[in-house]
């Protein structure tokens, strides 16, 4: 029997300029939710997941279409558009994991009492074709517990000086799989309890990530703490800081940093099925 399950999710008609949603069904560990459109990236302002339930966390997963096109070609899988019809995924587990565990490490488990929701809200549009999204899952078996949910979460820094800033938006309560910082970064540092973690510029960080086979999108700092495929392992969690948790971005242009974080949140509390 295999271990994977491929899941058909209900269609979805969304309107240009609203939000539309669906629910998922309780019970699989979700690893990837994938979903095909005729509507371009730059017209998707945001898939979200809700998690409702016994852990009432809200949004978990916030990107927009072209968030999502950046993660996969990060990955180097760069899909595009097929006649007309564009590929959307949301990675919840981590398939480039050199590991069983490794890949099944985040996924999101889902339990009888949840309410999980996926919408997409559309940009405006003129266009007078009906949008439509239809979509699948990937997905493991039920589990009996949830001890950890993935995050997958964009946050806009504010930042007007050219050279070394503070970045005071890490969340001590994440582990951190990917720090994904848009702007003109020359070098990042991250300290944690008086020891050093990180110190790259961005052109030893480049060629570090191409050793290992990925790509790195232009105009983007990647800060991948998993990019060796040993995801359990090399996740940088941050709830383990005792104190001082410190991270310095030197920049070249005066600008402000949005990041996109794929992390995993520990909850205090298992909850069972």
């Amino acid at each position: 029997m295999s271990r994977l399950s491929y899941i058909k999710l209900p269609s979805i008609q969304p309107h240009y300029g609203q939000k539309t949603q669906i629910r998922l069904a309780n019970g699989p560990t979700y690893q990837e939710l994938m979903f095909q459109s005729n509507v371009p990236p730059e017209r998707v302002e945001k898939i979200s997941i809700n998690l409702g339930g016994v852990h009432s966390l809200g949004d978990i997963v916030e990107l927009t279409g072209e968030d999502a096109k950046m993660l996969e070609a990060y990955k180097g899988r760069n899909y595009g558009a097929v006649d007309g019809v564009h590929t959307y995924i949301i990675p919840l587990g981590n398939r480039e994991g050199r590991t069983e565990l490794g890949q099944f490490y985040s996924g999101l488990v889902t339990l009888a009492t949840d309410t999980v929701n996926v919408s997409i809200q559309l940009a405006s549009s003129t266009s007078q074709v009906q949008p439509w999204f239809e979509g699948h899952a990937t997905a493991t078996a039920t589990q009996r517990t949830r001890e950890m949910v993935p995050i997958i979460k964009s946050q806009t820094v504010i930042n007007n000086v050219a050279g070394e800033f503070d970045f005071q938006n890490l969340q001590r309560d994440l582990a951190y799989k990917r720090l994904h910082l848009k702007g003109d970064i020359k070098r990042v540092v991250l300290n944690r309890d008086g020891s050093e973690s990180w110190d790259l510029t961005d052109t030893v960080n480049t060629f570090m990530l191409k050793r290992e086979d990925m790509k790195p999108q232009a105009g983007i700092y990647h800060m991948d703490f998993v990019q060796r495929g040993f995801i359990a392992l090399d996740v940088y969690k941050a709830q383990l800081t005792r104190s001082e948790l410190n991270m310095k971005l030197t920049m070249g242009t005066a600008e402000n940093v949005r990041v996109l974080m794929e992390a995993v949140k520990f909850l205090p509390v298992p909850v069972a099925a």
